[in-house]
């Protein structure tokens, strides 16, 4: 089954949308667009990777359950911006996305 970069954006959104203002894992990790991402899934790690790149985002919390592994050490539980960083770095140690000196600065997030 594959999915389209404007299809992937656009379940992100809804998903960021309809979860912004709960704090209930078992909701963020069970709405239905945040599913439909981790059922596509290896076809979206790099959408995946691509969109954390771009920002901060929760949803490098699909990445264990579509691959299998957790790179997060226990004492970065709760840093979201660590864990992002940690998944970046993951990608590209995985040849999933460019090195970091690539990226170039907008705002304060690589892109």
């Amino acid at each position: 089954m594959t999915i389209t970069q404007e299809q992937f954006n656009a379940l992100v959104d809804k998903w960021e949308e309809d979860t912004k203002l709960t704090s209930s894992m078992s909701e963020i990790l069970n709405h239905p667009s945040y599913r439909e991402i981790v059922s596509h899934g290896t076809f979206v790690i790099p959408f995946i990777l691509k969109y954390l790149r771009e920002g901060e985002s929760l949803l490098f919390v699909a990445l264990p359950e579509i691959t299998g592994y957790d790179p997060i050490a226990p004492e970065f539980a709760g840093n979201i911006k660590a864990q992002r960083w940690i998944w970046l770095n993951w990608g590209y140690l995985n040849k999933l996305m460019p090195p970091p000196d690539t990226w170039k600065l907008k705002g304060n997030i690589y892109v």
